[in-house]
């Protein structure tokens, strides 16, 4: 996710910055970065409060449904065809069919991309010294965000 944040130069309103520092500082001790920080941390904490919170709320919901976004992209069709059988919902030729047609090249806030592209992507998007700024950054919460 932060690999795309940086390529479309996104950052979060800064009239929302009040609250979700306040809500990180609460439910997770965690402060945040400096206004002069560079735009790569304060996305990075960003990140990390909105992922700190679905874990949150994953943990107090054990019956709910998880998936990541790599395990779709991987044999795409029958991951997406079991999910909805779990989660009671009928896959059809019509979703089949949506599938397939988002499933071609797609740049900037297309929703589009090849799906078999996606996993361990970032890898290649960024450097080591972005990927080095997003683990210190990221550490800081209590929960670990990051595989090793």
């Amino acid at each position: 996710m932060l690999a795309s944040w940086i390529e479309l130069d996104f950052v979060r309103d800064g009239r929302e910055a009040a609250s979700v520092a306040d809500y990180a500082r609460r439910r997770f001790g965690v402060e945040a970065p400096a206004s002069g920080d560079p735009q790569l941390v304060q996305q990075a904490y960003y990140f990390g409060v909105l992922a700190s919170g679905l874990r949150a709320a994953v943990e107090h919901h054990p019956e709910w449904t998880t998936m990541s976004h790599e395990e779709l992209c991987v044999d795409s069709h029958a991951r997406f065809e079991a999910l909805a059988t779990r989660l009671g919902l009928e896959w059809s030729d019509a979703a089949r069919e949506f599938l397939d047609a988002s499933n071609e090249e797609g740049a900037g806030y297309r929703t589009s991309r090849r799906a078999e592209a996606q996993p361990e992507r970032w890898r290649e998007r960024l450097d080591a010294q972005q990927i080095a700024t997003i683990r210190a950054t990221l550490a800081r919460f209590p929960t670990p965000l990051l595989p090793d």
